[in-house]
């Protein structure tokens, strides 16, 4: 059985990562953004706001003021090292943002307290029947690719890439795996990754910060209830080292801002898009988990439609807390009557565990 997951931000948000519409509210009080960065996504939203009269813009929603900020050229896409100023500040920002997840602790958090139980149910993981699993994703962070490592399911991407070399850390696996298992979840990231970076001899092949370090945590940086080793007052954790507080790049992460226009130069995008497609094209069920088909992400929808053209697709499923909400929006919309006729809304947020892809 071959199945597709859609993940979108709503998955992520399980583990206190932003959604679309909360990004500004989230970064106000980020005490691990600085005031100068604060300042800027505030000049931002204002030079979006000044279109109001023309367009009407959410005055919270990320997409909806970075599309404007672009559409007015003030800003570059291409490499990301030969773009503006501006890109790469917004790019480091949102590499600063989406490398935190769970309860801040003192403006840092840990992967290995995250719960990956919920992920192991929703993925159908643990169940010895063989199903073909492809991860299509919107998002930027690198939560998901944590929990698959955890389950001993790492997942592969669907391009060749170069893995970083680390030095004086304490390595203890990969975020990936470089060739695809007979059990290995495909992930396509439709708008890149905090942790891809160019190369710099070699523009068409990216660099990935995939590894996975233990970190020695002292207890002044860390909750009272926290256990420590009795002898040495510390513990260690298992985190990306992309999310670790020591890690430092000064290149520009490979992402795509979210917004209207999907213009991309770079050339690992093209194996991304066409496996994503041809997983769509294939797939005998799909299911779309905290995504809630924005109104101005047209080119998504366009891509999700030309490509879901299965005349035996078992269905479409929605899993979101409002996902009736997301169905009565959709039978709407311009999608067409085969693709509404297989829409089936699933009320539940997915880490309830009252929902698995096998169901």
């Amino acid at each position: 059985m071959k199945i597709v997951v859609f993940i979108g931000a709503g998955f992520s948000s399980a583990w206190g990562l932003p959604m679309m519409r909360d990004f500004f509210a989230h970064a106000k009080i980020a005490d691990y953004l600085s005031e100068d960065d604060k300042q800027f996504l505030t000049r931002l939203r204002e030079r979006a706001q000044a279109s109001h009269r023309m367009l009407e813009v959410r005055p919270g929603n990320l997409e909806d003021i970075l599309s404007l900020c672009f559409a007015s050229g003030q800003f570059a896409v291409d490499f990301p090292e030969e773009a503006s100023d501006e890109y790469k500040k917004l790019c480091r920002i949102l590499q600063d943002v989406y490398k935190n997840v769970g309860t801040r602790r003192r403006g840092y958090t840990y992967y290995s307290d995250m719960d990956i139980n919920p992920v192991e149910n929703l993925l159908g993981l643990y169940k010895k029947i063989h199903h073909d699993i492809t991860l299509i994703t919107t998002n930027y962070d690198v939560v998901l690719e944590f929990c698959l490592w955890k389950l001993q399911r790492p997942c592969c991407l669907p391009f060749t890439w170069q893995p970083s070399i680390v030095k004086g850390q304490d390595k203890i696996g990969n975020l990936y795996i470089l060739n695809k298992k007979k059990f290995s979840p495909v992930l396509c990231k439709l708008h890149g990754s905090i942790n891809w970076f160019n190369r710099p001899d070699e523009k068409s092949e990216l660099r990935i910060e995939s590894s996975i370090v233990r970190s020695q945590i002292s207890d002044d940086e860390d909750l009272d209830d926290i256990t420590y080793d009795e002898q040495n007052e510390f513990r260690y954790v298992e985190q990306p080292l992309v999310a670790s507080k020591e890690y430092t790049n000064e290149n520009v992460s490979i992402i795509i801002p979210p917004i209207v226009f999907k213009v991309q130069t770079h050339r690992c995008f093209v194996p991304i898009w066409e496996a994503a497609g041809q997983a769509l094209q294939e797939a005998d069920k799909v299911v779309f988990v905290g995504y809630s088909f924005p109104d101005s992400d047209n080119y998504l929808r366009y891509f999700i439609a030309s490509n879901l053209t299965k005349p035996d697709l078992d269905k479409i499923q929605i899993v979101a807390p409002h996902a009736t909400d997301i169905y009565n929006k959709l039978t709407k919309s311009n999608f067409g009557s085969y693709f509404k006729n297989l829409l089936e809304p699933i009320d539940t947020e997915w880490q309830s565990g009252k929902y698995s892809v096998l169901d």
